[in-house]
């Protein structure tokens, strides 16, 4: 993607939605959804929110989102690195005003206790020796010419290092590493050389895939293999696929869907890839508290129960029921949806990614029809549609 101009050369920037929907779009349309659903969690993880008219805008966004994909199965040690110079994030954290004669320390602190290490790993020493490493960084901006990534990726600008701006002394110490002179990439490799790095991350990935509060031993399983692998994070995950704790029944239905995953999973299913779609996509999502790029602070969205207050619950019955009547009355149902209702909730589930479903969830929906006497088949559709999306078994995973 590159960036379009007017007719005055200018650069147009896109609107928040504008992207939204690019994303939205490729997660709806993808052949590869855990790819996705990666970039989400590192989208999620490294949180970074939309700050418009500046260096965290749109371009610098999507340039991000570009560098997520990129590493969704690739090395967490590799991406830690290139984050410190990611431009969205290193001016969200204002690390491009962290000069020598005045540190700036929230990369440092955001780095160590929401991306790498966790809280308590660190002290408040380590904090302030570390923005010290950090020192250096500025915004290259309006590159041309020679800048091969920027006129590929759309990037308006890039992350450099200024060696007249860093702190270059040797009586820098970083988790009990030093004294020594500490360059940027250093800090990096001290922070994940630390043995809560691999246990933190691997915590974070098991709670997304497999269940809340996942047991010491599990962490320190896949913490290994991170280890073992030199933070692969395909290595990683495999591992988690494969572990009975994910198989076991326990797992089933123990995640809360986050909205993003709720509204693209109704969207595949019932096929529904226009403009307008997206745009009401996006209009719940709002509502429900979850806008792509622009999450509400550093420590990223909520998390599993998070998502269930009364107010999310409403929310997503909304959701349901503006989705399904969309559906039904936009088009006629293909011919493999007809097939599948035949009144039947298992039919419906099956469309909906869904091979079983609770005895409650098929009590309400037979239940519907068995009391919905002449109702029209649209009528019929749309609500067994707005069951199904606002049960249980849709809501997790």
């Amino acid at each position: 993607m590159t960036l379009a101009t007017n007719l005055q050369g200018r650069v147009v920037v896109p609107s928040l939605q504008d992207i939204q929907k690019r994303w939205l779009g490729r997660m709806v349309g993808t052949s590869a959804p855990l790819v996705e659903r990666m970039v989400l969690f590192l989208h999620d993880h490294w949180a970074t929110a939309y700050t418009p008219g500046n260096t965290v805008d749109t371009p610098e966004l999507e340039t991000q989102n570009r560098l997520f994909r990129s590493y969704a199965f690739g090395n967490w040690r590799d991406l830690c690195h290139k984050m410190i110079e990611d431009v969205a994030l290193s001016c969200f954290l204002n690390n491009n005003v962290n000069v020598k004669k005045e540190p700036n320390e929230n990369l440092a602190r955001e780095f160590m206790e929401l991306f790498t290490l966790g809280p308590g790993n660190y002290t408040e020493t380590d904090i302030r020796q570390a923005a010290r490493a950090l020192t250096g960084y500025k915004v290259a901006t309006n590159f041309t010419g020679t800048n091969l990534l920027a006129e590929t990726t759309g990037s308006r600008n890039v992350m450099v290092f200024d060696p007249k701006q860093h702190d270059d002394a040797d009586d820098i110490t970083i988790l009990g590493v030093g004294p020594k002179a500490f360059m940027p990439h250093d800090f990096v490799d001290v922070v994940l050389a630390q043995p809560a790095a691999p246990r933190f991350l691997a915590r974070k990935l098991a709670e997304t895939f497999v269940a809340p509060n996942p047991s010491a031993a599990y962490i320190d399983r896949i913490a290994g293999v991170l280890r073992s692998s030199n933070w692969s994070l395909a290595a990683a995950l495999r591992a988690i696929f494969n572990s009975p704790e994910f198989q076991a029944p326990a797992a089933r239905s123990a995640i809360v869907k986050t909205p993003a995953e709720f509204v693209v999973g109704c969207l595949r299913a019932l096929d529904k890839t226009g403009d307008d779609d997206y745009t009401i996509a996006l209009s719940w999502m709002t509502e429900a508290g979850m806008q792509l790029y622009d999450p509400p602070n550093v420590g990223g969205w909520p998390v599993n129960m998070g998502w269930l207050g009364a107010g999310g619950v409403l929310a997503r019955y909304n959701a349901g029921v503006t989705l399904a009547d969309r559906h039904v009355n936009s088009a006629p149902l293909l011919p493999t949806q007809q097939r599948l209702r035949a009144t039947s909730p298992q039919g419906w589930g099956k469309l909906f990614g869904l091979t079983t479903l609770a005895p409650a969830t098929v009590d309400a929906m037979n239940g519907y029809v068995a009391g919905a006497g002449t109702a029209g088949t649209q009528v019929i559709d749309a609500a067994m549609i707005t069951l199904l999306v606002a049960s249980p078994d849709y809501n997790l995973s």
